[in-house]
């Protein structure tokens, strides 16, 4: 989902983008492209313990890659950089505990393979084409395991009677690029969050979302008052099962600490707001949430989002095109 902020011009969304087009002239189409991006990774723990989980049990996704030579539509080989922010090596961290944290590996596949390491760029060169791959990443990783339990005795903390129900994230930030490194022409990014649900005997809640928009546009409503905000704001579902409560958290990719949209060095900070409750970035904030049925239409929007930035921060920065990512993740209690 893409959020924008027009001023006299318009910006293209990509994903869930937080842009900000001051003055700048339309981006041209990119000759790497992420058409759809990767789906969340999500993998449940069932049963058993001391288990390792990988592609043969669902823990992979696919997306959409356009790779053309600029300028005259061949096909382009790339290379690829996976990226795990404040981290030094790929983690599934606990959301409740961020000290406790389980080792993760990452492959990429598209025609080859190669296992990535966090943050450095991939070895191989992946044979792109103008028509379109469907690149894949799969992960591995084994439950935590040690601990005493009376049913188990010395086993995994996933084995026995009680109700471990941890939660487990990691977000990766995936670039595909040509030629020297992410970030020039010919380049382009797309997200991927792996979640891992541990519990013992029970499976937990589920959340569903839907109705968010594909984009959104700040605009200033009261563009003659100084100080006035620029705003904009999505209506959408979130239902849980036996409308239990929700946490949500919203992380920015520029920033850290805080949201901010970027161009060539300068930035805009901006604030979100989810029901009226400012979320500080990267911090999980609980809601009520809606029945799960609720969600199978577009008729129950009970959840806000908002964005704002202030006039002053806008009018303080040179033109250009400023952007974010901004990441949401739902996570049922």
């Amino acid at each position: 989902m893409s959020v924008s902020a027009q001023f006299h011009s318009r910006c293209w969304p990509a994903l869930f983008i937080v842009q900000a087009c001051l003055f700048a002239a339309l981006p041209a189409v990119a000759d790497i492209e992420w058409v759809t991006g990767f789906d969340a990774i999500v993998v449940d723990q069932v049963s058993g313990f001391d288990q390792t989980y990988d592609e043969s049990d669902g823990a992979f996704s696919t997306a959409s890659l356009v790779s053309s030579e600029e300028g005259t539509g061949d096909d382009q080989n790339y290379k690829v950089n996976a990226d795990q922010l404040t981290q030094s090596s790929f983690q599934l961290v606990n959301i409740d505990d961020p000290g406790d944290s389980i080792s993760m590996d990452l492959f990429y596949t598209d025609g080859v393979v190669e296992e990535l390491s966090d943050g450095q760029t991939s070895t191989t060169q992946f044979p792109g084409k103008a028509a379109g791959t469907t690149p894949r990443i799969s992960v591995a990783f084994s439950a935590p395991a040690g601990g005493w339990d009376w049913l188990c005795g010395f086993a995994s903390r996933f084995c026995g009677s009680g109700s471990w129900g941890k939660t487990y994230v990691g977000f990766i930030d995936v670039c595909a690029f040509a030629g020297g490194s992410c970030g020039q022409s010919q380049s382009d990014r797309s997200q991927l969050a792996v979640v891992f649900n541990g519990w013992e005997n029970s499976p937990p809640d589920y959340v569903r979302v839907s109705g968010l928009a594909a984009g959104l546009t700040l605009i200033n409503p009261t563009p003659s008052t100084p100080g006035s905000n620029w705003l904009a704001a999505d209506d959408f579902c979130v239902g849980v099962t036996n409308s239990g409560n929700v946490r949500i958290s919203a992380e920015s990719l520029n920033g850290n600490g805080a949201f901010e949209m970027l161009s060539a060095g300068d930035s805009v900070p901006y604030r979100v707001f989810i029901e009226s409750i400012e979320m500080s970035e990267g911090v999980y904030n609980s809601f009520a949430g809606q029945p799960l049925n609720d969600c199978s239409s577009l008729s129950n929007q009970g959840f806000q989002l908002e964005v704002r930035a202030t006039d002053s921060d806008v009018n303080t920065v040179p033109a250009g095109t400023y952007t974010d990512t901004l990441k949401l993740l739902f996570i049922p209690e």
